[in-house]
């Protein structure tokens, strides 16, 4: 009994020693936060780490190349690694205490204006090893996601109203998110005359590629006249965080303040003033006058 478990101790394999195939172990950096898209590239690390062993096998003559190349990525996504060829050590020079050889390179990645805000996606980058007893591989991954993109687009339509004093003017204002995650659209009114009542509605949780109405609605007060502009500015707000702001737009619309003839106050059943009897006569006389040429 004694000697059969010494021969099994004899074939087992020392404690520590690696088990199954060798491989190329590559690990990819985290991204430091979501990528802004569009405007920026962002980078991370990547190192591939192979072992003494594997790369006497790989390469027992010589230095062996490592290569690099993403794998897998969304489609919204631009990648490149650089260096993507790294050459390793000889195997006599590999690290005696490691007992491995490393390579580093980078992976820089774009982001284009189809990606979703705050959605993590998988990117994948795989490596080669390269040598004259053949080749092995591995691969690694980390996760990439947009960063907001804001884009509103502010449609005024007519932009102008005429109204009598005391009386309210409505607008619809069509707002629509051209950006990649739900905002609220915030509109809100420079100071307006004294008199004046202005009301907004503020649509909230515009998904991307949706379009809400907007109501503004503008009462003079009823001693008004003329045209007045009232100012107002739409700013898009992150849903998901009401501390971030993102695109905004001036807008301008017209309020013309004109009061109704006498005319129009008697057709409407409404008691005219007395310049209205006036009106009136001057109307009754010259159809008379007509009458008569004839």
């Amino acid at each position: 009994m004694r000697f059969a478990l010494l021969a099994l101790a004899l074939l087992a394999p020392a404690a520590g020693a690696a088990a199954g195939p060798l491989a190329v172990d590559v690990v990819v950096a985290p991204f430091e936060g979501p990528v802004p898209v569009i405007t920026a590239i962002a980078q991370t690390d990547v190192s591939a780490t192979v072992s003494c062993a594997l790369l006497a096998n790989a390469a027992p003559g010589g230095p062996a190349t490592l290569e690099f190349a993403v794998r897998e990525s969304p489609a919204w996504t631009s990648t490149s690694i650089s260096p993507a060829r790294v050459q390793l050590p000889a195997p006599g020079a590999c690290d005696a205490n490691t007992q491995s050889a490393v390579a580093r390179t980078k992976l820089f990645v774009g982001v284009d204006g189809r990606a979703p805000a705050f959605a993590p996606a998988l990117i994948v980058v795989g490596a080669v090893l390269q040598g004259p007893a053949g080749k092995q591989e591995g691969e690694g991954n980390t996760t990439v996601e947009a960063d907001w993109l804001s884009i509103l687009d502010v449609d005024l339509g007519p932009g102008i109203a005429k109204v009598a004093p005391g009386k309210t003017a409505s607008f619809k204002i069509l707002a629509t998110n051209r950006g990649n995650a739900p905002v609220d659209v915030l509109v809100g009114i420079d100071a307006v005359d004294r008199g004046w009542n202005v009301t907004v509605d503020s649509p909230r949780g515009v998904a991307p590629g949706e379009s809400r109405e907007v109501l503004v609605e503008a009462t003079p007060p009823a001693t008004a006249s003329g045209t007045t502009i009232l100012q107002l500015q739409a700013v898009a707000r992150l849903a998901s965080d009401p501390t971030r702001f993102g695109d905004s737009t001036r807008l301008a619309l017209i309020v013309d303040v004109a009061g109704e003839s006498a005319v129009d106050q008697v057709a409407r059943g409404i008691p005219a003033f007395p310049g209205a009897f006036a009106a009136l006569a001057l109307v009754a006389g010259a159809v008379l006058a007509r009458r008569v040429v004839k």
